[in-house]
């Protein structure tokens, strides 16, 4: 179940977001906290392949209150880049227009 604060927080940037159409957000850090990205760890699959770090959902919650606050440090410090996504052939074949 998502947590009380994380719909709140993502109410109050769909409402700006609605307001000021042509406003262009420049970053959504000070969102994010080690609540809302608890909720999404617990929203990803866990039976996957390892990530392209090759790290497994089970090692990376043998720590996770330490990973999370990892993670929103490199956020909101700017030192966090995302990883390329590594897709199985038939991921690319099923993401491909029908022609």
């Amino acid at each position: 179940m998502k947590p009380e604060s994380v719909s709140t927080k993502q109410e109050r940037i769909a409402k700006l977001a609605a307001a000021n159409p042509a406003m262009a957000f420049t970053s959504l850090n000070h969102y994010l906290d080690a609540e809302w990205l608890r909720y999404a760890y617990e929203c990803t699959r866990k039976d996957g392949a390892v990530g392209v770090d090759g790290q497994t959902a089970q090692e990376y919650a043998a720590d996770l209150e330490q990973n999370l606050q990892s993670l929103i440090d490199r956020l909101k410090s700017g030192r966090y880049r995302a990883p390329p996504v590594r897709r199985g052939l038939s991921e690319i074949l099923c993401s491909e227009p029908v022609h």
